[in-house]
């Protein structure tokens, strides 16, 4: 089974996105502020919509908040 991951890390944000075989994405997001989680959740829709235009599925998405870095 062939996996890639990609660890992202900015201030306030880490992101950890996986990709697995057949185009399945796993995307964990640990944001520093409830604010920034909630603009995350809000625009996880239009994230699944656009992967999808990319021939790739989001198969789970797992944003919540606490210390990033």
């Amino acid at each position: 089974r062939l996996a890639q991951l990609l660890r992202v890390a900015a201030p306030g944000i880490d992101v950890a996105l996986r990709l697995g075989t057949g185009g399945a994405v796993t995307i964990s997001v640990s944001a520093e502020k409830p604010t920034s989680e909630t603009k995350l959740r809000d625009g996880a829709q239009a994230l699944r919509e656009q992967l999808a235009a990319a021939g790739l599925t989001l198969t789970q998405l797992r944003v919540d908040h606490g210390q990033t870095g």
